[in-house]
Order: C-alpha cells, then structure tokens, then sequence
C-alpha cells in the first residue's frame, strides 16, 4: 500500500515599502531601529532641502571676481584674514587679504587689484597666528593684529606695520563704543579695554585704558565679542554680560548661562539675531538672554572629538563650522568636516572634507563669498558637490526596517528609485550584504537584490559632483507559515 506523502509550502506575501522624503537630515542620536525614512542616522555630502537626495556644497579653488588666487610657493596657509580698507587719496575701498603661514610669516593679497599672489608683508611675524580686527584710527582704516605671545601690531594698508608696547597680550578681542575689549594672556581672569577711541593706548586710569577682574565658578575668560550693544564675555563653562557705555566706573557684568561641557572659543560667532557655538555638550544658539541647544540630531557626530582647532563663521544665513567629527575611519587626523546650518530653517548638513584650518567671509562691493584654508592653500565655498575638482563621495544610510515584520523571514526582491547621476546601492541584512552598480537618467531604475534576512538597511553612494535620488520603494518577499 501506497500512501501520499503531503509537502506543505511556506506562503509568500509581496509588500512594498516606500521610503517618502529625505527631509528630515541626519540624526545620529536616535535609536536607528526607532527612526522614520525620512532620517539617517549616519550621512554627509549630501543635502535634502527638496526632500530628495542631493549634493551639498563643496570646497574648490579661490576665485575672487575673475582671478584665481594662486597658493604662495613653499608655504602653507594656516589662517585668513579679510581687512576692509577705504583709500581716502583713491576714492574707493581697496581691501586686502591676509595669510598667517605655518612659517610664522605674513602675507596679503590686493582684493581689489589685477595681481594674484600673495606678496609677503614685511616687518612683522608672529609666533602664533593672531587674531585680526578691522578699525578705524586717526581717520584711516587700519588692521589690528595681535597674539598672545607676541603682542600688538597696527597695519594702516600702506606703511610697514608698527608694534604697540605698552598693549597687553592679546587673545582675543571685539571693538565696543569705539573701545577695544580684549582677553588677555596669563591667569584669563579679567577683560581689559582700551582708552577711548584710541585701541594703542593700554594706559590703565579713570579716563583711559584698564580691566575688568571676573573670578568665579565658569573658568577662563576665552573670547569676548560684541552682539546687541553689549559685550558678551565667553568663558570655559559660561557666558557673562558685559554692560559698558560710558564711564568706567558704571561698567557692570552679569552672568547668564553655565555650560557642563567646555566652550570651543573659536567656533562662537554672532550670526544675525543670535550668537552660534559649540561646546563638549552640544551646540547652542544663544539669543543674548537665553541659551538652547541645536541641531541635536547631528551632534553626536561631533561629540567626544577634539574641535580645540574648529573654526567658525557665518555667511549667506548659515552657520558654518570647520570641525572633527566621526565617521567610523580610525586614522583621520585635524579637522574632516564643515557644518551648515541654516539659521532660519534650523536644517544642518555635513560636508566630509578635510583639512579646512580657517574660515573668512569676504564681503566687498563686488564680491561675497566664503574663503577658507584647505590644506595650507587658499579655497572657498563653491556650488558642487566636489573638492577641487574632484566629486566628493556622498553617502546615506537608511534607518533599519522589517517590512512590519518582525522576525519573519523574507527576501528583498527589488528597489525601485530615481537618480539622476550614476550610484551605487548598498543593501544590508542580519544574514548578509550586497551592492549593485544603478545608471542614472530619466525614469525609474529596478534594482535587482534578491537578498535574505529579517531586517535590512539601504545605502546609497555616489561619486559624481552632482547628484539627485528620489522616490525609493523596497519590495520584499515575506516567508509566511
């Protein structure tokens, strides 16, 4: 006697997955198995203002008006610095560039001029690069740069720089009611100023120059600027006012945030209607009474790495900051990244690019643009997603998804996509990986997978300047019974 021997067949259920807009941007603090599509919890160099995938902005050569700013031969750029100039005997502004070496020596470019090299400015060095203001003196637009090492220097545009003895050494500074208010070397417990309408004169009276001595709980006193007719005082762990108007003896000083995590003096910058800065505990937006924290999505990122060399500006309604942040290599070294963040949209996107030292807006009558050293050579912010030339690698990683399924098995048969430039799909399970080279052009593109697993993650890179990555739908094979 036969008896049929019955083989019972699992069921297969089709579901189709798809992944809406990429508005959301980076955040990198969320548990990535809680996060909507619309979130990665690890991207850069690419930028989703529309909702799709595109480039962000990239890093090239600097052109100023039709020249090319050529790199100064046998040096390396470590800092710039834009010195607004009017010539008064030419009727017009004649502004200038300056580059503080890795040499210790300093160079500056005629913005306004034909030439496109640097030529050196003779004189003066600095053992450490300085920080620069622009001020008028006696009537002339002058630069005032000044180190914590090496003092104080006045540079008029036309004659050879000349020293101030008797200034303190300076770190930082900002000029407040024709006053100049200043961190100083040495214990960092007191703001100095300097006499009224002449930033030379440091000599400490009543009617002239003298201090201001803060001692409390918040640390050192790291940077000063001026934001809403006060001077706010940056400390390690703090912000303090500074309320100074007239006389001396009416100066007052009161404090308002306390920080857990140390302030990176070099990253605040007054940008608008608010002050931006980041701190070991996060990045904050400061209105000049209360503090908040921003952009926590993307701090992480940033968290634990040493931004001691960050540098920061604000250009076009953007925040944007030279930083370390982490992205799963060991063996970078110095700054790897630049933020922006859209003041306005409080959108923030990270732009993978190493060796940025210093950023500098140069705002003239016919120029706005946002210069930086990159790699001890002149660059600036340009449109592209690319670096010198060269397109910057982008890369988006989606959240982990089960196709509301969890723990069934399943195969991903198919992603379905638009991109308008060449990509590749990464396509990562529990029990595998895959990547599958996609053409870019008109229409939708099926991407054949065919991969196992219970959970999976997609991810897309792209290796052209420009780039555009929309409407993506998983459809998976769920293993049913």
């Amino acid at each position: 006697m036969f008896y049929r021997k019955s083989i019972r067949q699992r069921r297969v259920k089709k579901v189709r997955l798809s992944f809406g807009d990429f508005l959301g941007g980076v955040n990198a603090r969320a548990d990535k198995n809680l996060l909507s599509f619309r979130y990665s919890p690890l991207a850069y160099n690419f930028a989703t203002p529309s909702g799709a995938l595109t480039h962000t902005k990239g890093i090239g050569e600097l052109v100023i008006g039709q020249k090319l700013i050529q790199p100064i031969p046998g040096e390396s750029i470590g800092k710039l610095y834009f010195y607004k100039r009017y010539d008064p005997g030419l009727k017009a502004y004649d502004d200038k560039l300056l580059a503080y070496c890795v040499s210790k020596k300093l160079y500056y470019l005629d913005i306004e001029g034909e030439e496109s090299e640097f030529k050196p400015l003779e004189g003066i060095s600095f053992e450490r690069a300085p920080v620069c203001i622009n001020y008028r003196l006696h009537g002339d637009d002058v630069i005032i740069m000044c180190s914590e090492y090496d003092g104080m220097a006045v540079w008029d545009g036309k004659n050879p720089p000349y020293k101030v003895e008797n200034a303190p050494k300076i770190s930082t500074m900002c000029v407040h009611y024709e006053r100049l208010f200043a961190t100083v070397d040495g214990e960092k417990s007191a703001v100095w100023f300097s006499d009224d309408l002449d930033p030379t004169n440091w000599d400490i009276s009543l009617d002239e120059a003298g201090y201001i001595e803060i001692i409390d709980e918040k640390g050192a006193l790291q940077k000063v600027l001026k934001f809403l007719d006060y001077v706010y005082i940056f400390r390690s762990y703090g912000i303090s006012r500074l309320t100074a108007y007239a006389e001396q003896t009416e100066f007052s000083v009161i404090n308002l945030f306390v920080s857990s995590g140390k302030i990176f003096p070099e990253t605040v910058t007054v940008c608008g209607d608010r002050i931006i800065f980041l701190a070991e505990d996060g990045l904050f937006s400061s209105d000049g009474i209360s503090t908040a924290r921003i952009a926590e999505g993307i701090f992480p990122l940033l968290e634990g790495n040493d931004n001691k060399g960050a540098s920061s500006a604000y250009f076009n309604g953007c925040y944007y900051l030279a930083c370390r942040a982490d992205f799963g290599e060991q063996g970078e070294e110095g700054n790897n990244a630049l933020l922006e963040y859209d003041v306005r949209k409080g959108r923030a996107t990270l732009i993978r690019a190493k060796g940025i030292t210093s950023l500098s807006v140069i705002s003239t009558e016919s120029v706005n643009l946002l210069a930086m050293s990159v790699e001890g050579r002149p660059a600036m912010l340009v449109g592209e997603g690319s670096f010198f030339g060269e397109p910057l690698e982008k890369y988006w990683q989606t959240p982990q998804f089960d196709f509301s399924a969890p723990g069934a098995m399943k195969v991903l048969r198919n992603v379905f996509l638009y991109t308008d430039t060449d990509i590749e799909l990464g396509v990562v399970s529990d029990l595998g990986s895959k990547k599958v080279r996609v053409s870019g052009g008109e229409g939708e593109r099926r991407v054949a997978v065919n991969l196992k697993g219970r959970t999976f993650r997609l991810e897309f890179a792209c290796r052209s300047a420009h780039a555009r990555i929309s409407k993506v739908t998983a459809v998976c094979d769920v293993l049913e019974g």
